[in-house]
């Protein structure tokens, strides 16, 4: 009781306020959005971005959530802008597809995946970008993934990349915590596409204000 009335104010003093619940497997999972990032809805232009978003990760990845800065994403639905600069993500995980509870308890999935992280399958990941962003006008340079280390609540990784746009082309830096919720495995990633190293500095909060809804809320 104590530790659930702890999280409620910090949550509240971080600005964040109960926003999204979602079934997922048969399962609710409640969470907040951080401040200042708005799920994504349900117009034309909202559908076809979750689309393409969905194409880009692996078959083993459902995206289950995707949130966007305020500003940006009502820009974004009046069609006055193609290009998002801060987004964020929650993935449901499932080995070769198959998306199901993991019956194990989140330090002995966290140490598995902690032993077992090594470099991705970059050319790969690369392939797969670019064919589901070849259709928008979009490519996506070289991605180089990082394994960063892990704590009690998860395993983490950041994304250098360079998305191309015509002739031009702006850095997507993205960070990712992978964690067990109530026996889902699932990845919780940020990204910024600014540059600036203000943007790219606030995403570890960003991420941490995300991680901490998501364990203290279900």
């Amino acid at each position: 009781m104590k530790i659930k009335h702890f999280a409620t104010i910090l949550l509240i003093t971080t600005g964040l306020a109960r926003a999204d619940t979602i079934d997922v497997i048969g399962q609710r999972l409640t969470f907040s959005n951080p401040s200042g990032y708005c799920t994504l809805g349900d117009s034309q232009r909202e559908r076809e971005l979750m689309d393409i978003s969905q194409r880009v990760v692996s078959p083993g990845t459902r995206i289950i959530h995707a949130a966007i800065r305020c500003p940006e994403l009502e820009e974004f639905k009046r069609g006055e802008r193609d290009e998002l600069d801060h987004w964020l993500q929650i993935q449901l995980i499932g080995q070769k597809g198959e998306f199901k509870r993991m019956e194990t308890g989140r330090e002995a999935f966290l140490a598995g995946i902690a032993k077992t992280s090594r470099p991705l399958n970059t050319s790969e990941m690369n392939r797969r970008i670019n064919a589901a962003l070849s259709d928008a006008g979009l490519s996506l340079s070289k991605t180089a993934f990082t394994f960063l280390g892990r704590d009690g609540n998860a395993v983490y990784f950041s994304a250098r990349m360079n998305l191309n746009v015509g002739d031009t082309s702006r850095p997507v830096t993205g960070l990712s915590g992978m964690t067990l919720v109530n026996a889902l495995p699932m990845t919780i990633s940020v990204y910024e596409g600014t540059g600036t190293a203000t943007s790219r500095k606030n995403m570890q909060a960003t991420l941490q204000q995300l991680l901490l809804s998501v364990l203290t809320e279900n």
